[in-house]
């Protein structure tokens, strides 16, 4: 999303130092509509920052979600190993993503 960002517009075609009365019209203009770009991307950059937050906290935070075995002391040793492995991946990814999306927003 980030690639989305606006640019802002180029300079004033200046003529003798000073920029035209016409070309200062214009580049007012350009930079009203810049305005208007902007804030409509930050509105949806923030948007899409709070979905990502949200998402990633229900995903940690899920009560007797995906990270919890279902039938605890079953005496299934694989089955821990492979628990105890996706807490130790995926749980630090989804702490640095949510600290990025955060960082970022």
């Amino acid at each position: 999303h980030r690639d989305e960002q606006p640019a802002p517009p180029g300079d004033t075609g200046a003529v003798g130092g000073r920029p035209a009365y016409m070309s200062q019209m214009q580049h007012e203009q350009q930079q009203h509509a810049y305005e208007q770009k902007l804030d409509r991307w930050k509105a949806k950059s923030m948007r899409c920052a709070h979905t990502a937050r949200d998402r990633i906290e229900k995903a940690l935070l899920f009560p007797q979600g995906w990270l919890v075995d279902i039938a605890p002391g079953a005496g299934d040793d694989k089955r821990q190993e492979q628990l105890e492995l996706l807490r130790q991946i995926y749980v630090p990814e989804l702490c640095i993503m949510d600290h990025h999306v955060l960082h970022e927003q």
